[in-house]
């Protein structure tokens, strides 16, 4: 007894077809107007990265660098309480609305718990400081107090922030294979 092929509708005219091979059109005129409209995408996708602001960029490096910190710190508690079990954030010493030139400081962040990161705590910071000397020392937490004021207010380029974002996510790529 033969085994009966599923029948699937083509992606361009929607017709039911029986599929010879995997793919998701019907003939070779679809085909061809299925490879031309992959083409567009690609150009279209490749255009908006080059239309994103740099707003936008500081958005994406700013979610990848905050997770690259919470991989880094995996094994850590937080920093300003020692708490083991929480939710986590990438929490900033010298905050990243203050301090623009400090946000992407792998110093400056570490992972934080969201009770101690939040509005309340105001980022439980004489904690925060006591766990950069434990982590740090002393003569690199105070490296870091002595340039903040020169870092106050950075404008980041549109290739800085792309730098950021592949500098970033290759290093999440190396913790992931380290930790499997």
């Amino acid at each position: 007894m033969a085994k009966r092929i599923k029948t699937k509708l083509c992606a361009i005219c929607l017709k039911p077809f029986e599929p010879i091979r995997i793919t998701p059109v019907c003939s070779y005129v679809c085909a061809l107007k299925w490879n031309e409209k992959k083409e567009v995408d690609k150009r279209l996708k490749k255009m908006k990265v080059e239309v994103q602001s740099v707003k936008d960029l500081e958005v994406i490096a700013r979610r990848v660098f905050q997770k690259w910190v919470r991989l880094r710190d995996a094994k850590d508690p937080c920093i300003s309480c020692e708490a083991v079990c929480a939710k986590w954030d990438g929490g900033h010493y010298y905050k990243a609305e203050l301090y623009s030139g400090l946000i992407f400081d792998e110093m400056n962040c570490n992972k934080q718990c969201a009770h101690c990161n939040g509005p309340h705590m105001h980022a439980n910071l004489i904690g925060y400081r006591k766990g950069l000397v434990e982590k740090y020392g002393a003569l690199a937490v105070e490296g870091l107090e002595e340039i903040a004021d020169s870092k106050r207010f950075y404008k980041y380029t549109k290739q800085e922030l792309k730098d950021i974002i592949a500098k970033y996510k290759v290093k999440i790529k190396e913790l992931q294979c380290s930790n499997n």
